[in-house]
């Protein structure tokens, strides 16, 4: 199976913004615009680094360096050989949800979900980003313990080299994922049927 018949957590930003934009990712990318800013590109520079930086609090982590069918047959090898701390790991339901965790920690006989943020603060699409975490890895069988999100602590001030430990905090959001479960598993089975479609959607309702 390709990228494009799965629903990943950048895809299912997508379907929250528009449906549509969803479906031309998906189905017909020719009538997507290309390119990114030097924003968003930036952006993505900084996350890759932060993410690096919080990888540092997880010493015994190991990569996932494969995509897709490949990365979830890499991790399931990694959980049978009872490594630890994951980087990347990743799941792909039946349904075809795929997640891929930044970090993801096995501890009292259940999985710690661990979200990074390049940002001081939570904000309300990191709630769904890793609520759809959440269900992707519970759907696949995974027990979840806890989800919490790593970001920048806003206090810190650096003197010589970064220190990890105090660069993040690092939030529990467990119990606010709780209450998006069931709007977050309604609307990925919504956006799951949206890609499906054969035909051009004449009309969205963008959000």
């Amino acid at each position: 199976m390709t990228n494009n018949q799965y629903l990943s957590k950048s895809d299912f930003l997508k379907y929250q913004t528009c449906p549509a934009y969803l479906w031309a990712w998906k189905s017909n990318r020719e009538i997507v615009p290309t390119g990114m800013s030097p924003d968003t590109e930036r952006r993505i520079e900084q996350g890759v680094e932060v993410e690096a930086y919080a990888r540092q609090l997880f010493p015994d982590g190991i990569l996932v360096e494969d995509r897709l069918e490949e990365a979830k047959k890499q991790t399931n090898h990694l959980v049978e050989q009872g490594v630890k701390t994951i980087f990347q790991a990743t799941v792909i339901t039946d349904d075809g949800l795929l997640a891929m965790a930044d970090i993801l920690q096995f501890e009292n006989d259940g999985w710690n979900l661990y979200e990074v943020k390049s940002t001081t603060k939570i904000k309300k699409e990191h709630l769904m980003d890793s609520t759809f975490q959440l269900v992707a890895f519970e759907t696949a069988g995974y027990k979840i313990n806890s989800v919490n999100l790593i970001h920048l602590n806003k206090d810190y001030l650096r003197h010589g080299k970064i220190e990890p430990k105090k660069l993040f905090v690092i939030e529990k959001v467990t119990e606010s994922l709780q209450e998006l479960k069931g709007d977050v598993m309604a609307m990925t089975k919504d956006a799951i049927g949206f890609m499906a479609k054969t035909d051009e959607p004449k009309t969205c309702s963008c959000r």
